[in-house]
């Protein structure tokens, strides 16, 4: 779980997919973050999300009520490590 400014990260917190017009596509969630896996205070969080439609070249990605990341289709297919904290 998350500490300080991230304790609402945690494993199952849910992680949406949006196409560009702000259409929900998909949802999963974060799974067990790793601490201190990159550098610093920090936590990588992998995600997993299933069956996102393709067609679209880029994909709005919210976790939890932080605010949305634009990421290709390139990029969700060969996975996404999210990471938090400060160095």
């Amino acid at each position: 779980m998350g500490i300080d400014a991230f304790t609402d990260l945690r494993p199952g917190t849910p992680v949406k997919v949006f196409d560009l017009s702000g259409n929900q596509l998909a949802q999963g969630r974060l799974k067990a973050g790793t601490a201190g896996k990159v550098v610093g205070n920090s936590c990588t969080w992998p995600l997993e999300v299933h069956a996102v439609p393709g067609g679209a070249t880029q994909y709005g990605l919210r976790i939890g009520e932080r605010a949305e990341l634009t990421k290709t289709r390139e990029e969700l297919e060969s996975g996404v490590d999210l990471s938090f904290g400060s160095q």
